[in-house]
């Protein structure tokens, strides 16, 4: 594999050290191109698909912004119109091989301006960055980015069939339900994306989204409702369930529970069960 530097681009190519002449991923990149910026009749050499995940522009005449996605057909001419002010931000990878056609209309994929939604793929942002960007020893590159297309493809798919949640809401779910079993074991935001398979900040764009919260409000918010459960219901001391509902500072507990609910949780216990 080697990396070419473009002045608006990055681009990895790829397909020197192919192994199946049939399908390969060819190439995979990132563009920020120049603003007004218009291409026109250009032509590729293997199947590209492109995300988009900022600004606007036009492809062959046809208004694409975030959340877009499109495949450039081999060999047929196209045409690029940048936003001048806010161009494209996208991501690309280029399949080729003598089965890459039929392949992609399996998968349903038509080769002439085939614009679809891609709200799903900011996730795997952080894999083409790495690919991109980063020095991956020990990885097989072609067989490392063939996997990386049949994932892309798999959620291309599946997210076409009628009545399926969106992907974020997936995502969405999976963090929330992370969070519910786990809020006393002191997870971070950080390892709720990362047993989710997202970054950080997809996962407080999807928790805002949703529930109009950062993901550390809810976990906060799961953690006092139990201590308040376990301060009406348990003996135990106010530093036991600090602990227990997943912090490690008491008073840091204690500060927070007053924030929250404008009192101490001693003063809760008292007004609640005042045997105690």
């Amino acid at each position: 594999m080697h990396r070419h530097h473009g002045p608006y681009n990055l681009v990895a190519i790829l397909n020197e050290a192919s192994y199946d002449e049939s399908l390969f991923v060819a190439e995979i990149g990132h563009s920020t191109p120049a603003a007004g910026l218009k291409k026109r009749g250009v032509i590729s050499p293997d199947y590209c698909i492109h995300f988009v995940v900022g600004g606007c522009g036009l492809y062959n005449n046809q208004n694409i912004c975030p959340g877009k996605g499109f495949l450039i057909a081999a060999n047929e001419p196209y045409d690029f119109e940048f936003d001048p002010i806010d161009p494209w931000e996208h991501y690309w990878i280029g399949v080729d091989g003598n089965m890459c056609a039929p392949m992609l209309r399996s998968f349903g994929m038509e080769p002439h301006n085939h614009i679809f939604d891609c709200d799903w793929f900011e996730p795997f942002i952080p894999e083409f960055r790495q690919l991109l960007f980063e020095d991956m020893e020990g990885i097989d590159y072609p067989l490392y980015t063939l996997g990386l297309f049949y994932k892309l493809m798999s959620h291309y798919t599946y997210m076409k069939k009628p009545g399926l949640m969106s992907s974020p809401e997936l995502y969405f779910r999976a963090a929330k339900q992370f969070i519910d079993e786990n809020y006393f074991e002191r997870i971070t935001t950080e390892d709720v994306a990362r047993a989710t398979g997202i970054t950080s900040k997809y996962l407080y764009k999807i928790f805002m989204t949703y529930l109009g919260i950062a993901p550390s409000a809810y976990m906060i918010a799961c953690r006092l409702k139990k201590s308040k459960i376990l301060l009406s219901d348990t003996d135990l001391t106010v530093t036991e369930i600090a602990r227990s509902v997943g912090y490690t500072e008491p008073n840091y507990f204690t500060n927070s529970f007053k924030r929250s609910f404008g009192e101490s949780p001693s003063e809760y216990r008292k007004r609640k069960a005042p045997h105690k």
